[in-house]
């Protein structure tokens, strides 16, 4: 069965977001249902699961395309598709980007400040400004409603 590789970005600055993104897939059912593709650089990964207690293997790969289906997959971050003799080449792609643009993975997971941006890739690249992060809908208070007693009501 061919799974969907899905890529999740947590915001740079934001250890909360990549630590939540952790958490997510080390549960066992995430890689049953798709490829995780976690881009973050190895350093911060094995920071933020230092102590943590998980069965769940990750694999430092350069790229997307050498994702497994068994573990999550973890692309460093700071790689940058880089042409090769090109000294004064223009600003790298970020590793999302490049993965994204060249088709490799098949959804992409913006994730940071409490908001969540998820684009289907249909072989086009998709601008942050087509589609805006989506909020996060806050949970309801729990209401207990009390009953309403008067001395005048009889039981």
């Amino acid at each position: 069965m061919n799974k969907y590789k899905i890529g999740i970005v947590p915001a740079a600055e934001d250890d909360s977001a990549c630590l939540m993104a952790i958490a997510s897939l080390e549960e066992p059912q995430m890689t049953d249902l798709f490829v995780p593709v976690l881009y973050a650089s190895q350093e911060r990964v094995e920071r933020l699961r230092e102590g943590r207690e998980s069965d769940t293997r990750f694999a430092f790969i350069p790229s997307a395309e050498q994702a497994k289906t068994e573990c999550v997959c973890v692309v460093d971050s700071s790689r940058a598709a880089v042409a090769e003799g090109e000294e004064n080449a223009a600003p790298a792609l970020p590793a999302w980007q490049d993965d994204l643009q060249s088709g490799v993975i098949d959804a992409l997971v913006f994730v940071g400040d409490g908001k969540v941006a998820i684009f289907e890739v249909d072989g086009e690249f998709p601008s942050v400004e087509e589609q805006p992060p989506v909020e996060l809908p806050e949970e309801p208070e729990p209401s207990i409603e009390q009953p309403n007693l008067s001395d005048e009501e009889e039981l």
